[in-house]
């Protein structure tokens, strides 16, 4: 039994980028005034938090949330091209919110970090994430962030994502700005480049606020924990 075609065109045209969807409680819901409740499947993007369900017997038998979870994020990876996408929160290293998706055609990755600012910039979260197993590097050579080249790109909420093969198909597509544009979602676009044209991250003898951290690529400065605040980088 196939899942409900609303249901695979409604996550198809949700507008937030990383298409990824996490488990929810069980619901009960009235749909007739005179029928008793029917049960309902649910599940959360990973994004925007907005929940969305089906009728557990329009699901095949015996599905549940976390499965659905899955098959309706690997529906949406397939049909935007991604190699790769992840969202939500990460409990690994310090705790940090992180979404991200990667295109292996063309070694493009677009990331959201903003929950988790303090951590440091989008890029810095990557790093973050290769270091501590939330996602692994697709090559060793993106451990070093030297090997990235780095633009904000704006996406508007209202189009989704198109497949994507080459670069110029993302930059030319619409809804796509590399200007701000209102109401439009700030991520940052990471394209990995060629490990032997990346430039090689200097090795500071002291490492002082403002320099980066030549094993982890992280900015030196005032980081927070859940309690307390420390100077130093992420590794």
């Amino acid at each position: 039994m196939a899942l409900p075609a609303t249901l695979l065109q409604f996550v198809e045209q949700h507008g937030c980028f990383s298409g990824c969807y996490g488990h929810c409680s069980d619901v009960q819901a009235f749909v007739s005034a005179t029928q008793p409740p029917a049960q309902m499947v649910s599940v959360t993007c990973l994004d925007c938090l907005v929940n969305v369900g089906t009728l557990a017997s329009l699901l095949p038998a015996g599905l549940r949330s976390h499965q659905l979870a899955d098959q309706l994020s690997r529906h949406v990876r397939a049909r935007r091209g991604y190699s790769l996408s992840l969202s939500g929160y990460h409990t690994n290293g310090p705790g940090f919110w992180f979404s991200a998706v990667y295109w292996a055609s063309c070694g493009v990755f677009l990331l959201d970090g903003q929950r988790s600012r303090q951590l440091g910039n989008d890029l810095d979260l990557l790093m973050l994430a290769f270091q501590h197993g939330v996602l692994k590097p697709p090559a060793p050579a993106m451990l070093n962030p030297a090997s990235f080249t780095v633009r904000p790109l704006f996406l508007d909420p209202g189009r989704k994502l198109p497949a994507v093969v080459a670069k110029a198909d993302l930059l030319n597509a619409p809804g796509v700005s590399l200007q701000p544009m209102a109401g439009w979602r700030k991520l940052t676009m990471a394209e990995f480049v060629a490990a032997q044209t990346a430039p090689v991250a200097p090795k500071p003898t002291g490492l002082t606020i403002g320099q980066r951290c030549p094993k982890c690529g992280a900015e030196i400065r005032q980081r927070s924990l859940l309690n307390q605040t420390f100077v130093g980088c992420l590794c």
